[in-house]
């Protein structure tokens, strides 16, 4: 098979998974919707107060306000 004709098949097999999980998210929010669950961005609701003493207590402090996974895996 030539180099392009490869490259043309992967890029229909990609496109069409795609489109195949942008089917079941949606099925999977309307499904939540209508058992009455709200489907949103998310959130954890922490809010962020900056202090004009920056002095160790108030590091450690917000240190104990993060959520257990921060970023990666």
């Amino acid at each position: 098979m030539e180099k392009n004709t490869v490259m043309v098949i992967v890029m229909v097999v990609l496109f069409l998974f795609a489109a195949v999980q942008a089917v079941q998210l949606t099925m999977i929010k309307k499904d939540l919707s209508e058992s009455g669950l709200k489907v949103g961005s998310g959130g954890l609701g922490i809010s962020t107060t900056s202090s004009s003493s920056g002095g160790a207590s108030s590091s450690s402090t917000s240190l104990d306000q993060l959520p257990g996974m921060v970023g990666g895996c």
